[in-house]
C-alpha cells in the first residue's frame, strides 16, 4: 500500500508537506500551487488511497456521522436518510445508524458510541423525545460533535433543525376543504404533545378561526396511531359534531380514521371528507386516495447533513453557534378521499 512516505521520497519533499497537501491545507503551509498539483498528480500515479483509520487517530474524527432513531421501520424514516445518505456520499462520508430504543432515557450510553465511533457529527429524526434530546446534546458538545435535528424535532441552542412548514400545512387543509364548501370539521391528532403534531392541527385551527370557523375540544379527537385508534371515540364525536370533513394530522391517522369510516357504513368522499399529512406511498393506493400534504424529506435529509458539514468543518466553537432554523415548503396534494381535485 502506498504511503504518504512513499510520496514524499518520490517528489523529494518532506512527510509534513505532503500531508499538508493530501489534507487539504497547502495555503495554510504555504505550499505552492504548482508544488501542491504536483503532489497531488503524484499521489494519483502511485495509487495513493488515504487510510481513514490512521487519519481519525490524528484528527480525533473520522467521516462517519451517526443517524439516530428509535422507529426504523416507517417510510418517514426512510426517505429522510435516504436523503442523508445521498448527501454524505457525494462528500465522502458515511452513515451509521444508530438505534436508539425507546425505553433509553439517559444518553451516555449513545454518546459513547459517538465517542468510540469518532462521529464527526450527528442527526437526529424527529421520533426523539425532548428531554433526552437536550441532555444528549450537551454531552455532545462537550465532545465537540456537531448536532441537526430532522422535522419534528425540538428546539435546542446551538443546534441545526430543519423543519417543514406544518402550520401553514394545516392552513392548507383547511382551505382546501372549505372551498370544498365544507364548514363543520374533525380534527383527529396524536394523544401525546409534539412538534408536528401541534403545528398542524394549531395551523388548521388558525385558518378555520379566520374563515369565522370555531373548532373546540368537541372538535378534537386525541388517540393513539394504529392500531391502537380509538374507532369509537372518532365515531361518537362526529356524529355528535355533525362534522363533514376530517383533517387527520399524519397518513396513518388518515388511514385509520378511513378504515373506520368505512367499517361503520360512511361512504368516503360521499357522506364525510378525509384528509392526511405526509404523502406516504399507501395514500396513493388506498381506495378513495388519500388528500394529504407533501413534504420533501428526502431533499430535507439532505440539508441536513449539507448544514452539519458546514459545522464539522468550521473551526469556531459549537457554542458559540445560535439555533439554526431552515424551514422547508409544503404543498397540498388533492385526491378522491375530499371528492374535488384541484390541480
Amino acid at each position: 500500500m502506498v504511503t504518504i512516505k512513499d510520496i514524499a521520497r518520490e517528489a523529494g519533499v518532506s512527510h509534513a508537506t505532503v500531508s499538508y497537501v493530501l489534507n487539504g491545507k497547502s495555503q495554510q503551509a504555504r505550499i505552492s500551487k504548482k508544488l501542491s498539483e504536483r503532489i497531488k498528480e503524484l499521489a494519483s500515479t502511485l495509487g495513493y488511497r488515504r487510510n481513514e483509520i490512521a487519519r481519525s487517530v490524528v484528527t480525533g474524527k473520522t467521516q462517519v456521522i451517526g443517524f439516530l432513531v428509535h422507529r426504523a421501520g416507517t417510510e418517514h424514516f426512510a426517505k429522510l436518510l435516504e436523503g442523508v445518505m445521498t448527501e454524505a456520499s457525494l462528500n465522502g462520508y458515511f452513515v451509521k445508524v444508530i438505534y436508539v430504543p425507546t425505553s433509553c432515557t439517559q444518553p451516555e450510553s449513545i454518546v459513547d458510541i459517538c465517542r468510540g465511533q469518532r462521529l464527526a457529527g450527528v442527526i437526529s429524526s424527529s421520533s426523539l423525545f425532548q428531554d433526552f434530546l437536550e441532555k444528549l446534546q450537551q454531552q455532545l458538545l462537550d465532545n465537540d460533535i456537531p448536532l441537526a435535528i430532522g422535522p419534528g424535532g425540538y428546539a435546542l441552542p446551538h443546534s441545526i433543525r430543519i423543519i417543514s412548514d406544518d402550520t401553514l400545512g394545516g392552513k392548507l387543509v383547511f382551505k382546501h376543504l372549505y372551498d370544498n364548501g365544507h364548514r363543520r370539521f374533525i380534527v383527529v391528532k396524536m394523544a401525546y404533545s409534539s412538534a408536528w403534531t401541534e403545528n398542524r392541527a394549531q395551523g388548521f385551527i388558525d385558518a378555520a378561526e379566520e374563515a369565522g370557523v370555531y373548532i373546540g375540544p368537541d372538535n378534537i379527537t386525541l388517540t393513539e396511531q394504529t392500531p391502537k385508534f380509538n374507532t369509537e371515540m372518532f365515531i361518537q364525536q362526529l356524529k355528535k359534531s355533525g362534522a363533514t370533513a376530517v383533517f387527520a394530522v399524519s397518513d396513518y391517522l388518515a388511514l385509520a380514521a378511513l378504515i373506520g369510516l368505512q367499517q361503520h357504513q360512511y361512504s368516503i368522499p360521499n357522506d364525510i371528507a378525509v384528509a392526511g399529512y405526509g404523502d406516504l406511498f399507501f395514500g396513493q393506493c388506498i381506495q378513495p386516495a388519500l388528500t394529504t400534504v407533501a413534504e420533501d424529506l428526502n431533499d430535507i435529509g439532505r440539508n441536513l447533513f449539507s448544514s452539519l458539514l458546514k459545522r464539522i468543518e468550521s473551526k469556531q466553537n459549537l457554542r458559540d453557534y445560535e439555533e439554526e432554523v431552515q424551514l422547508h415548503q409544503v404543498r397540498l396534494i388533492a385526491r378522491e378521499s375530499t371528492k374535488i381535485c384541484l390541480p
